[in-house]
């Protein structure tokens, strides 16, 4: 395969994605207006309302996004555990080293949380308990495997998958060793997915945030194996036709599927015609991939982690200072769905530098 340096623009899309999904796209699960009608302004008010019904709609397809990229990214190593040369724990402490810390003190603070509100307010937060058997599970990062109604922290569960992808990826990489043109093994869990999403069966490792994983982390790979070696023109002209296609699926399409099937009319759709032809046009248009991943849409990216992590216990524990201090915040103007991003954003780059940074030059030490 041929090789590339690193590809700014897939920083870019997860920085830009996480801000949709956790700032925007979460926002609404805490505060009771679906609208946020009381504005400065006319034009104002509308373009509020207009982002949170993006956010609202469509924002339930882009964690299949960051799952797709992450898999593109892994293919480089396909090859190297394929023939023995590179460990399981070689292949791990390095994803471990990156998502752990966060992951860790973000649970804690959560499971924290969690006991604190009921006592100052006489209800569970949202409905979500610090049991015993969902702290250890979440602590271990392990709580989707087994249910996707188990986590205390909701955005985790996409780390809680892709933990275990990951695990699945080496092992099937092992395996291809013995098997003839072994990469459509990668296909399997494509197809597994595909099949158990929709089932309503409560197995574990077939739970549906577990399919959801499969289906897109598996596609990723599959697509890094033939995205250099398509003709840049094809590419082009698949990519660019599939998202006009997307645009019209949107406009029209819609109304022929059912709505209560994310699977086929969300993420299916947005997989083939939107993520994977973006993933393609900028692999393969370094210009494009220089546009998309500018300085600011990079940073943006670096501190998506923290920002991804921090999203629940933000709202809780600001919650709690409410209750501590007799604050009334206005959930409800267009001004607090504006600046609550921002403050988010805020506390990842001190997060990001204060806590992250250090932590990962201790474990290089380590």
């Amino acid at each position: 395969m041929e090789t590339k340096g690193r590809i700014k623009s897939f920083d870019a899309f997860r920085g830009l994605v996480i801000l949709l999904v956790v700032s925007y796209g979460h926002y609404w699960q805490f505060t009771p207006a679906g609208y946020y009608a009381d504005g400065t302004s006319l034009f104002f008010t509308e373009l509020t309302n207009k982002v949170t019904q993006f956010s609202f709609s469509y924002t339930y397809s882009m964690m299949e996004f960051l799952f797709l990229l992450s898999g593109f990214q892994m293919f480089k190593y396909f090859e190297l555990i394929k023939d023995d040369n590179l460990g399981f724990f070689d292949f791990m402490k390095k994803r471990f080293k990156r998502l752990y810390p966060l992951y860790f003190l973000s649970t804690i603070a959560m499971t924290i949380g969690l006991l604190i509100y009921p006592s100052i307010a006489g209800e569970p937060w949202y409905d979500r308990r610090a049991e015993g058997y969902h702290v250890i599970m979440n602590l271990l990062c392990i709580q989707t495997w087994n249910s996707d109604k188990s986590t205390i922290n909701g955005p985790l569960w996409f780390v809680s998958v892709l933990v275990f992808c990951l695990i699945l990826f080496y092992v099937i990489s092992r395996i291809a060793s013995k098997v003839k043109d072994g990469l459509w093994l990668m296909g399997i869990p494509v197809v597994i997915g595909i099949l158990f999403t929709t089932s309503g069966l409560p197995w574990p490792l077939l739970n549906s945030s577990m399919c959801r994983g499969y289906i897109a982390f598996f596609l990723g790979v599959l697509v890094a194996s033939f995205a250099y070696k398509i003709k840049r023109r094809n590419a082009n002209i698949y990519s660019c036709t599939a998202i006009v296609l997307y645009i019209l699926y949107q406009i029209f399409g819609k109304t022929y599927i059912y709505e209560e099937t994310p699977l086929l009319s969300r993420s299916l759709p947005a997989l083939f015609m939107l993520y994977i032809p973006l993933i393609l046009l900028v692999v393969r248009n370094p210009f494009l991939d220089k546009i998309i991943g500018n300085k600011v849409f990079c940073s943006l990216g670096v501190i998506s982690y923290a920002l991804y992590t921090l999203n629940f216990p933000f709202y809780l524990w600001l919650e709690i200072y409410n209750l501590f201090a007799g604050v009334d915040l206005p959930y409800g103007k267009t001004q607090m769905y504006w600046i609550m991003p921002v403050v988010q954003i805020g506390l990842a780059v001190l997060i990001y530098f204060f806590v992250e940074k250090p932590i990962d030059k201790s474990l290089e030490k380590v």
